[in-house]
């Protein structure tokens, strides 16, 4: 009888079937066996403060494990390991978080699954950073300043008009702008420029971090006006009328900003009798009416203080009244 062809699709499947087995023997094999890889655990971070977020939104470390083939195989494609940190545990270098993974060790061993062995970390520390914004804000200065005796304070220049202010969303949200409060008051007598570090706040930064003010202040100016002295209930027998004279200087202390506001109806004179003692009066009161409202009463001064009448009597200021 003639050989018989060998059909080649039958030769295909034998082969295949062959090769089937083959792996199926093989992977046997290699899952019975024990191999050390690394696999990634999931780490969980619990009380982080309010307001923080973390960059890392999911956090994972790798770590070294010894175990049957078979256990890796199905740990990777179905099981899944995690550890919990607590957030205070890290160090905290302005929001950069680093913990030695050397301290989760017991973490890490109570939360693999059965037959796993623990071999190492790799890596030596786990790295957290929590999550911030920039934005460029304008500075709104509100400074507690107030002028010394006779200065006056005419505001103040900044050295920046805006501040780089680097922080958490949470920080950021809704800010317009950054207002800065001086916690002390503040008495200038003279120009002055005062230096402010922008107030410190966990993970929240400001470029540059001071501000520098420049105050102004002006002292009080000296201003002379002459006023016909106009005489009240005055009669030839009290005095020698020719001794009083018919103007005096009124001087006042102003701020600088007010000197053009005085006119001629400011200041106006009276001289009326004073005490009168052994029968005579010998002295002369001033009267200073139409004092304007930005002048305090104590800063001004009438001349001549004294006048000398007949040699005799010495008629002088006793004080100014309105």
């Amino acid at each position: 009888m003639p050989a018989t062809k060998p059909n080649k699709g039958q030769e295909i499947w034998v082969f295949l079937v062959f090769l089937f087995v083959s792996f199926c023997l093989w992977l046997m094999k290699v899952t019975n066996e024990n191999f050390e890889t690394s696999i990634p655990v999931g780490v969980i971070v619990k009380h982080i403060p309010p307001g923080v977020e973390l960059e890392n939104d999911d956090v994972e470390i790798e770590v070294g494990v010894r175990a049957k083939g078979s256990k890796l195989l199905a740990y990777k494609l179905w099981k899944e390991c995690n550890i919990v940190v607590d957030y205070n545990d890290f160090a905290d270098n302005d929001g950069v978080l680093s913990l030695p993974t050397s301290k989760l060790t017991n973490n890490v061993e109570g939360s693999l699954p059965p037959f796993f062995s623990f071999k190492y970390f790799e890596d030596d520390s786990l790295i957290l950073r929590v999550r911030k914004e920039s934005a460029v804000l304008p500075v709104l200065f509100k400074p507690v300043i107030v002028a010394g005796r006779n200065v006056e304070y005419n505001g103040f220049v900044l050295s920046i008009d805006s501040v780089t202010v680097t922080a958490p969303p949470a920080f950021m949200h809704g800010m317009e702008n950054v207002e800065f409060v001086t916690d002390s008051l503040v008495t200038v007598t003279k120009d002055t420029v005062l230096s402010f570090a922008f107030p410190k706040r966990k993970y929240v930064g400001y470029e540059p971090d001071m501000l520098t003010a420049s105050i102004k202040a002006s002292p009080y100016t000296v201003v002379s006006v002459k006023r016909k002295l106009q005489l009240v209930d005055m009669h030839s027998s009290d005095v020698n009328m020719l001794s009083i004279p018919d103007s005096v200087t009124v001087s006042c202390l102003l701020p600088p900003s007010r000197v053009a506001d005085v006119g001629e109806a400011h200041f106006a004179v009276y001289a009326a009798p004073g005490d009168i003692i052994n029968g005579e009066r010998d002295t002369l009161r001033f009267k200073v009416a139409s004092l304007p409202p930005f002048v305090r009463w104590e800063n001004v001064r009438v001349e001549p203080e004294y006048i000398l009448l007949d040699n005799k009597w010495s008629f002088r200021i006793l004080g100014i009244f309105n």
